[in-house]
């Protein structure tokens, strides 16, 4: 290749020329990605919605009929029917949530957490989720609610709506665990006035479960 404008040499590159035949041309390159179980850990215990939009994505190529965010929404919205889970109660459009159009009821959460625990992967889900005090975006979290035991639970986050769902471990004491969906919705807060004026309340109610029942 040529010298280019800025004055930066590129090293020679031989291309192939195209024959308009793609079986004939030779294999250039194959990427394997890490374990699903190891994307779905960096996704749920660090909120990473990219990786979210582009697995719903996936789900769509794979499963669905194309790539497209709708394939895969599609094949989401055939999951919450063969979970018992109706329209009234899930609404998707995305895959991270971001999208005002995505809407779900804590009832379909909890829902959802049931049919998880019927799994023999349910340990590979619980175990990506932030843990309170420990990791990912429930590290910094409970410091002052009075929570008794830890919480592995899903943050949610958007302009006026803040939400956690998930499960306070207390069968380490031999008790059962509590399940728990808690969202707060147009609230008059923007997301960076929802971290001190809201998630403490929410914090709080989750604190007050763990203690009381």
């Amino acid at each position: 290749m040529e010298n280019c404008d800025a004055g930066l040499v590129v090293e020679s590159v031989k291309v192939l020329p195209f024959n308009g035949d793609l079986t004939k041309q030779k294999f250039l390159y194959e990427y394997k990605s890490k374990p699903l179980k190891d994307i779905v850990f960096q996704m749920l215990k660090f909120s990473k919605n990219n990786y979210a939009e582009t697995l719903v994505r996936t789900l769509g190529h794979e499963v669905g009929t194309g790539g497209s965010q709708a394939d895969g929404v599609s094949v989401l919205n055939d999951f919450f029917a063969e979970i018992g889970l109706d329209e009234g109660e899930v609404s998707a459009f995305d895959g991270s949530g971001l999208s005002p159009s995505t809407r779900v009821t804590g009832e379909a959460i909890l829902k959802l957490f049931d049919f998880v625990d019927q799994q023999s992967w349910k340990d590979i889900f619980w175990n990506s989720l932030p843990e309170s005090q420990k990791d990912g975006t429930l590290k910094y979290r409970f410091d002052t609610a009075g929570l008794k035991h830890q919480v592995l639970g899903k943050t949610g986050t958007h302009e006026f709506s803040s939400s956690l769902s998930g499960k306070i471990l207390k069968d380490v004491d031999g008790g059962k665990n509590i399940l728990f969906s808690i969202h707060v919705y147009n609230h008059p807060f923007t997301t960076e006035e929802s971290v001190v004026r809201v998630r403490p309340i929410i914090d709080k109610i989750v604190a007050l479960l763990d203690q009381q029942f």
